[in-house]
This record gives C-alpha cells, structure tokens and sequence, in this order.
C-alpha cells in the first residue's frame, strides 16, 4: 500500500543551504515507523512532496511513477531488504541519482558499510532517529546528491560538446583547409608587400 501526501513545512529564520523543495519516498512496512518519518519530515524548512511505500514492489511501482529526491529506505521488508531496494534505486533511470538513507532497526555496521559501498547517502538506525540526526542526515544527503547531479550535468555537456567538435572536425575539416590555406597564402603574401613597401 502507498499513498500520497503533501507537507508544507514552515521556513525557520537563518536556514541555510536548503532545498525550496524536495519530493521524498518513505520505504518502510510497520505503520508507526512511517508515522514517525512522516513527522520527522514535516519539521524540516522545506516544503516536500510525500509517499509512502510498505515492500519492493511498491518502490519499483512508485519510481514508474514519479522521480524522487531523497528515499528513505528501511533495511527490513516483507519482500526483501534494503540493500536489493537501493540496487533497484540506482539502475532506475528517473530515481538513479535520488539521495538514500537507509534505515534499520539495530546497529549493523556491516549493512552501513555494504549500503554506502553501494552508493547510498546516509545510514541511520531507529534508536538513532532524533530530530537533529534526521534533519542534518536528510540535508547532507540532498546535498550529495545534488552535487553527484551536477557534475554528472557537466560530464554529460562536455561529452555533447566533444561529440560536436569530432563531428565538425570529420565532416567540415575538407572544406576548411583549403579556405584556411588560401587566407594564411593572403596573409604571407600580404606581410611581404608591406615589408617590400617598408624596405622601399
């Protein structure tokens, strides 16, 4: 099951580096965790867009439908883990690059290191989840992610440019030289009337 909300959160005087918005999924099968994360959400400054996702299956019909900024992924599912879930997250071609924070109920420092291997954002555990650790996980994420965005933006742009200039270079590079040639012909020839002139 999942449904939709939408939370407006009030902006707090003196926020910095903060999204104006950011459209969230919430991974989890026991309805008070997602009560809780839900809460947690509506104290961030920000506004945000909310779903909610109880299995893997959810998740993989959700990211059909939309593209998210920021998942929070629990380790623990009917249908699998959290681990198979962020898998899922990065070879999604919308939600590929949305920050993850993954979830647990116990500390596993194992799960922590195999989820960060695997490109998730943060790694918190329930006991673990106060206000101030939500809030700071839940930015620093955003901000990798949008970073990890931006330069993928660039390297994109630079390998369009490249594309663009190998394709001049092959098709135009013909008709050039010839017109490069005659000009640099003109401008010796140009140079040696006025060093003619100059030496008269």
């Amino acid at each position: 099951m999942s449904r939709y909300d939408k939370i407006n959160a009030t902006p707090r005087p003196g926020a910095t580096s903060l999204p104006d918005f950011a459209r969230i999924l919430i991974v989890e099968d026991q309805r008070f965790d997602r009560v809780r994360l839900q809460r947690l959400i509506s104290e961030l400054e920000f506004e945000t867009d909310v779903r909610e996702a109880e299995h893997l299956a959810d998740l993989a019909r959700l990211m059909g439908e939309a593209q998210f900024d920021l998942v929070l992924l629990d380790y623990s599912l009917p249908d699998g883990n959290g681990l198979q879930g962020l898998d899922a997250i990065r070879l999604d071609p919308k939600n590929r690059n949305a920050a993850v924070i993954m979830v647990t109920g116990n500390e596993q420092a194992e799960i922590a290191i195999e989820a960060m291997k695997r490109g998730c954002s943060d790694y918190i555990t329930k006991d673990d989840l106060t206000r101030e650790a939500f809030r700071r996980a839940t930015i620093n994420a955003l901000q990798k992610s949008n970073l990890s965005i931006g330069i993928e933006a660039q390297d994109l742009k630079r390998q369009q440019f490249d594309a663009v200039l190998q394709r001049f270079s092959s098709e135009c590079a013909g008709e050039i030289k010839p017109v490069v040639s005659r000009m640099m012909r003109q401008l010796r020839d140009l140079r040696d009337a006025t060093e003619l002139t100059t030496d008269n």
